[in-house]
């Protein structure tokens, strides 16, 4: 048999083998196909999930169109797939079926390359195997891209606050050198900061509260700083050396633009009160002489804003409506999360909302976000706000995605068994 003759053999047995595959694999469970191939291809347990999560969804995505019927409808099912609904199925489904493809060529080749009688055919055998190999690993590569899961609004620019909480003076101390770290690590990524508030304490070293506007693609990288900062470290001002706990608390919302504020976040002029006032504190004549000073009220939910840092009123008023917009969108947002899920786990048990998300203990030189459990040992570098922060950030930030990663498997797994309702 001539090579020419040799390849047409390997097709021709190829179409074969593949018919046998497709009836012994047609109606194997999802996790006992993955692992039929998993030894085969080295794949790490976490590969082993994104290919079942891949393979599930897929599955979903045929329900839904052929035989939605066996996705039993209720209000958490439902909720599940809203979930699902931002991710790019059509680009999963076809990426996985790439790597259907790819791994029955395996197989195929497997049945080859265990005859050693033919030297030269098992050569091409291995050859074509390697290459498969490699693409297979690309594809895996891609689909963990496309599951790279993105918090709601990612690509928003955000509202950053931050406020002193318990520690008095060092609480503010602390909440000003937090607020310059955030200021250098927007700069270090391009990203545009607009004070809107800042209010100091009397000798100047300090802040109670500060709002920063920051432009960009800006939410999704930094919306997990959201919670309470602890600093544990011994003040300038203590004469015995004793280490002191303070606290400093961080909000970050997305900016709602005018697009999203015609759609679900429009706010009726009625259920807003204005109220104008001089303002308090230093600026001169003008300041204290004129009603510069604005609080917007939004009525329904109590919700009040006060803008007093600009000379104009309308600057002000501006400023303030940009702030209750975000917070009411906010709290729309999580009254609709209320409706749809069990809000008391949701609230409760959100890595976003916990104590004390971070430690920063200046005596031993550790930062450690107590959510993902890392730590790093260096509270200058991180300070600075620059490349040695965005390392810290990136695993945070892996750590959420992996987290809600597991959570919609989880729930996808559920989805296919009606008996069970899918977690909140």
């Amino acid at each position: 048999m001539n090579f020419a003759q040799k390849v047409h053999f390997l097709g021709v047995s190829g179409l074969r083998v593949r018919g046998i595959l497709n009836k012994r694999f047609r109606n194997v469970p999802v996790r006992r196909f993955i692992d039929s191939i998993a030894t085969k291809l080295c794949l790490s347990e976490s590969e082993k999930q994104l290919l079942e999560f891949s393979r599930l969804l897929c599955q979903t995505e045929t329900k839904l169109h052929q035989k939605p019927h066996q996705l039993s409808q209720n209000e958490s099912k439902d909720h599940v797939l809203e979930q699902l609904s931002v991710l790019p199925w059509k680009s999963i489904c076809s990426t996985y079926q790439t790597f259907q493809v790819l791994t029955k060529q395996l197989r195929e080749l497997g049945q080859f390359m265990n005859d050693e009688s033919d030297k030269e055919l098992l050569q091409l055998a291995e050859s074509e195997n390697n290459e498969i190999m490699k693409k297979t690993h690309d594809v895996l590569e891609g689909m963990h891209k496309l599951l790279s899961l993105k918090p709601n609004n990612y690509q928003a620019p955000a509202l950053l606050e931050v406020r002193a909480g318990v520690g008095g003076s060092e609480a503010a101390l602390f909440a000003s050198e937090l607020l310059s770290m955030y200021e250098r690590y927007c700069a270090f990524r391009n990203w545009k900061w607009k004070p809107l508030s800042l209010s100091k304490t009397e000798n100047g070293n300090g802040i109670t509260e500060a709002i920063v506007s920051v432009s960009g693609h800006v939410y999704g990288e930094l919306f997990h700083e959201a919670g309470v900062h602890r600093v544990q470290r011994t003040p300038a001002t203590e004469t015995k050396g004793r280490l002191h706990t303070s606290t400093v608390s961080v909000i970050v919302l997305p900016t709602v633009n005018s697009q999203t504020l015609e759609t679900e976040s429009k706010l009726d002029a009625n259920d807003i009160r204005v109220d104008v006032m001089r303002a308090k504190g230093a600026g001169g004549q003008h300041v204290n002489r004129t009603e510069s000073a604005v609080r917007l009220t939004h009525i329904p939910s109590g919700i009040t804003v006060c803008m007093q840092d600009s000379r104009s009123q309308h600057e002000n008023k501006e400023r303030a409506l940009l702030i209750l917009r975000s917070r009411v969108a906010a709290l729309r947002h999580e009254n609709l999360q209320k409706q749809q899920h069990d809000a008391r786990r949701k609230q409760v048990s959100s890595p976003v909302r916990s104590e004390k998300i971070r430690t920063y203990n200046y005596a031993q030189n550790r930062i450690t976000d107590h959510r993902c459990s890392c730590s790093m040992y260096d509270t200058e570098g991180f300070m600075e706000g620059s490349k040695q922060t965005e390392q810290f950030f990136s695993r945070i930030r892996n750590w959420f995605s992996q987290q809600q990663f597991q959570l919609l498997l989880q729930n996808l797994r559920m989805l296919h068994d009606t008996g069970t309702n899918p977690a909140s």
